[in-house]
């Protein structure tokens, strides 16, 4: 029976997590899906089940005030474009939703503890409540930031099959369709969105134009992408530009590797020096501290 009850409350505990941590959107298996997002779709915030129940139409009128305040939509909305388009934060109401949502929790988490400790914890919640809605703004540029690193690092091996395929004989829109073709991270997946750009009518020089406004702040792609436009308007073999640009990219990716692993090892001496060494110490030291004690202050 004890064992039944436990089931049944662990469940219910991760219902409960669930509906409240998980975003309530449709996952959209191909990403390519995602980057044709537009705005005029995305006007509506979408939480998770429980908040767009309980708490949707408040957060999606202080969304919309919240953005009319900031003036800062075009900004916010290209962070989420080089994001990815995050499931959290899939439009820029919905981000600000998340801001609006994060920022009263806290400020209610101190305003509790304002009553109880007193009113001297006041400013301290207020503080939370700032904090709260600055929060989202460091995450979403960490998702950007580990994005870029995704794009930057796959580049540098893909660029060798691209070369390939254009070294055997295939036109470029033809090599670029064959490399979405396989599966990959995100810059396969914006290749895959440039394919399909192309069979759907537009341009082989617009649907490059597209992947350098999605990459926007990636020097390496708008390198990659003016490479291919020239190669494009000049008719010029770009097999040995594009094997030369990921031998470099790939030199660049072991050097932030190595550069990580020397700061890494920087960082443990302080957890080893103030942790680790004194269990060692009193692991290896104790037991002779003990018997000295019993033979100098006990006898």
């Amino acid at each position: 029976m004890n064992l039944l009850l436990a089931l049944v409350g662990g469940l219910g505990v991760l219902l409960i997590w669930t509906g409240v941590t998980h975003p309530f959107v449709a996952r959209i298996g191909n990403s390519h899906k995602r980057v044709q997002l537009r705005v005029e779709e995305g006007e509506r915030i979408q939480l998770s089940p429980l908040l767009d129940r309980a708490l949707g139409p408040l957060l999606e009128s202080a969304s919309h005030t919240l953005a009319a305040v900031l003036r800062r939509e075009d900004k916010d909305r290209e962070l989420i474009i080089a994001a990815g388009y995050p499931l959290r934060y899939r439009t820029v109401y919905n981000f600000y939703a998340w801001k609006v949502f994060i920022a009263v929790m806290l400020f209610l988490v101190g305003l509790v503890n304002a009553v109880i400790i007193g009113p001297g914890f006041l400013p301290i919640a207020l503080g939370l409540g700032i904090l709260g809605l600055y929060l989202p703004d460091f995450h979403l540029r960490q998702l950007v930031q580990k994005r870029r690193e995704m794009v930057r690092t796959e580049m540098a091996f893909v660029l060798h099959r691209l070369a390939i395929q254009v070294a055997a004989g295939q036109a470029l829109p033809q090599a670029l369709e064959q490399i979405a073709l396989k599966p990959g991270g995100p810059f396969i997946q914006e290749l895959r969105q440039v394919s399909t750009d192309i069979s759907t009518g537009h341009t082989l020089t617009e649907a490059l134009d597209g992947l350098a406004e999605r990459a926007a702040g990636m020097d390496e792609v708008r390198r990659f992408v003016d490479l291919l436009e020239r190669a494009q308007q000049l008719g010029s073999p770009i097999a040995d530009a594009l094997t030369s640009m990921g031998r470099i990219m790939q030199d660049r990716v072991q050097q932030d590797i190595e550069a990580r692993g020397m700061a890494a090892s920087v960082q443990m001496v302080l957890p080893v020096g103030c942790l680790i060494l004194p269990a060692i110490a009193i692991v290896v030291m104790g037991p002779g501290i003990y018997l000295a004690a019993q033979y100098f202050f006990l006898r």
